[in-house]
């Protein structure tokens, strides 16, 4: 009788499965970091990458309407307030179409410095109430008409474009407040689009003289500062050349106005402070952000830029 043979399995140990589960388990803690770093860190260049978009939006749309500030179509005089000072409103007048060369006064904000607050951290509020303002004008004809929401000054109020403003007067009284077109920008807060953790998104906004709202140009827009360059030392002016500016101060809006100098700025600077949408730290860092002289102190979960560029008022007479 043969005897069977005897087969023996021998398994893996309880020590070990334990060793074998440990490099399992330490290899996808590895995995998962690397995966939630790299998530972060694309997460925080697409957010970078927007916040860079956002100012280029932003310096085009300021550059773009600023630099039309003080034309004068065909008239050959410096306009005044081509730069809407602190104090001024600008006024309504009654096109001959019937209609209002302005929809919403209110919508035109003047050129005036943000509220002084503190030197503390800020919250999002607070920074944008630190922010400035600044409006510009200039008087329409058929190649420049429309203001910074784009709206058309043509549609509203058909005075001839090509009459010159001395001929318009002679025919209508108000031709030359009937040709202005206003545009404005300030900083605030879209309370309608909320980001992941609730908080309101800060925007760059125009109001213009041919639009009832306010009109959004860049979101992520912060604080806004500017200074404006002053040509404040009288110069000689050679016979039958045209005045040069030269730039001797940088002044602040409230500078500008105690000075009275709102008729001799030939450059406006432009300091932009820029937040991602999102916050994109773990925790609260605090921060220092500098924008001409003034600094702006944060303590949040949000990146920032500072962005800068100086726009040459080209359409002021010299």
């Amino acid at each position: 009788m043969k005897k069977r043979s005897k087969f023996f399995q021998a398994g893996f140990s309880l020590i070990e499965i334990m060793i074998a589960t440990g490099i399992g388990l330490f290899i996808a803690a590895g995995i998962a970091t690397v995966y939630v770093s790299s998530k972060e860190t694309y997460a925080l260049r697409d957010q970078i990458s927007e916040m860079d978009e956002s100012a280029r939006v932003a310096m085009k749309a300021l550059r773009t309407h600023l630099e039309r500030a003080g034309y004068s179509s065909n008239a050959n005089p410096q306009l005044e307030n081509y730069l809407l000072p602190s104090s001024f409103s600008p006024s309504s007048v009654i096109c001959p179409t019937g209609q209002a060369n302005i929809i919403n006064v209110n919508r035109i904000a003047n050129s005036s410095d943000g509220q002084s607050i503190g030197t503390n951290a800020l919250t999002t509020n607070q920074i944008m109430a630190r922010a400035d303002t600044i409006g510009v004008s200039f008087l329409a004809d058929d190649q420049l008409l429309d203001d910074c929401t784009g709206s058309s000054w043509k549609n509203r109020c058909m005075i001839d474009p090509e009459a010159s403003i001395s001929t318009s007067v002679s025919q209508t009284p108000n031709a030359q407040l009937m040709r202005r077109v206003y545009s404005s920008f300030r900083v605030q807060k879209n309370t309608s689009r909320q980001n992941s953790v609730g908080d309101g998104i800060p925007e760059l906004v125009c109001g213009g003289s041919l639009n009832t709202y306010s009109q959004p140009w860049a979101q992520g827009i912060e604080n806004m500062q500017l200074r404006y360059g002053i040509d404040n030392v009288p110069s000689t002016i050679p016979s039958g050349q045209k005045k040069q500016w030269q730039v001797d101060d940088y002044w602040t809006a409230t500078q500008v106005t105690a000075n009275d100098a709102w008729d001799k700025i030939a450059l406006v600077q432009v300091a932009l402070l820029v937040r991602t949408m999102e916050p994109m730290f773990e925790q609260a860092e605090s921060k220092v952000y500098q924008l001409f002289d003034q600094n702006i102190v944060t303590n949040d979960r949000y990146k920032r830029a500072v962005y800068t560029t100086t726009i040459y008022l080209r359409n002021v007479a010299r």
